[in-house]
């Protein structure tokens, strides 16, 4: 399956959302407050079929309230949890399901109808496949987006041969064991000055503002260069980079710029389109490892991170820091 993210265009719409947007939230609630005083009248719960048939609400599409219903009956049971958190207007962002049975969308144009309401987007991207589910979503800002899942087209089997080892890192986000290198500046030095600013002047919405724009520059670079990577490459093996130790550390705010899961996550499930694998394997001792001999004569500790370009002791050669640790990375799975 193949998902698309767009925001919707026209400000007119902002109210009806946010008041649709407020019945979900109340058949949420509705259907939680009765599920637990049944509960505890009479020891059972009620099954997802018969709350559908117990619930109608006006002034929202029927297909809404059913799915709102299985999205809180499927929460339930991944949290092993009988009540989980009330969903209100000021702690809540607004989010409205729908389905095919509820939903046009017009492919050409970009524009979408639901409960004879039209959208317009801001259409960035062909849509393939035919829209199976989705929702419309709301972020911190006050922004409205929809977000669509159609049946993916998967590709033919993949002439090219590339299979490339992936180092992640805070200086050069990605670097491919055949040389290769994606790298943009840090963000959050890039901005730092801006939102210590607006922080300091308790400008909240300038703050959201910022940090939205972080978030968007980021995401459409990694959607960029994981898509490139896919399309050229017939097997990624991915460092599994111990960004967790990381991150309590001086690095800490590096590696959040990275988005190391994010990327990972990324190449994964684009991974199922293009007919091509991706593997996630542990990087120990990558760096410090020889390339050439498999020794370890590389630089180690905190004082070895400065250190980009190294000789080999052993047998002489000279390495790249990240390559080499790619390289050792793509044949942890060749068994080299």
């Amino acid at each position: 399956m193949q998902t698309y993210h767009f925001r919707i265009k026209d400000s007119t719409h902002i109210n009806w959302l946010c008041k649709k947007a407020g019945i979900v939230n109340h058949i949420w609630n509705e259907v939680q407050s009765f599920r637990l005083s049944f509960y505890n009248l009479f020891g059972d719960l009620f099954s997802e079929y018969e709350l559908c048939k117990i619930y109608k609400f006006k002034n929202i599409n029927a297909a809404t309230v059913q799915l709102v219903i299985k999205n809180y009956i499927q929460k339930s049971k991944q949290f092993k949890k009988l009540k989980l958190k009330w969903r209100t207007i000021k702690k809540s962002l607004g989010w409205i399901p729908f389905d095919k049975r509820n939903f046009l969308f017009d492919y050409e144009t970009g524009t979408a109808t639901y409960m004879k309401r039209s959208f317009k987007l801001w259409y960035s991207q062909k849509v393939d496949g035919t829209v199976l589910c989705g929702s419309f979503n709301q972020d911190a800002s006050g922004h409205w987006f929809l977000n669509i899942t159609t049946d993916a087209v998967i590709e033919k089997e993949r002439v090219c041969d590339r299979e490339i080892g992936i180092d992640l890192g805070c200086k050069e986000q990605i670097t491919c064991s055949d040389g290769v290198v994606y790298e943009r500046e840090n963000l959050t030095r890039k901005f730092a000055d801006k939102l210590a600013t607006a922080q300091r002047a308790g400008k909240k919405r300038q703050v959201t503002k910022i940090h939205r724009k972080i978030r968007n520059i980021r995401n459409d670079w990694n959607n960029k260069v994981t898509t490139d990577i896919c399309r050229t490459s017939k097997l990624v093996v991915v460092g599994n980079i111990g960004a967790k130790g990381l991150c309590k550390t001086r690095m800490a705010k590096s590696i959040f710029d990275v988005a190391t899961f994010q990327i990972k996550s990324m190449l994964s499930y684009k991974a199922i389109r293009h007919c091509m694998d991706v593997l996630i394997v542990s990087e120990k001792f990558s760096t410090v490892t020889c390339s050439v001999c498999h020794q370890k004569t590389g630089p180690s500790g905190l004082g070895g991170l400065g250190v980009r370009a190294w000789d080999c002791p052993n047998c002489g050669s000279h390495h790249h820091r990240d390559v080499n640790a790619a390289i050792n990375i793509l044949s942890s799975v060749r068994g080299i």
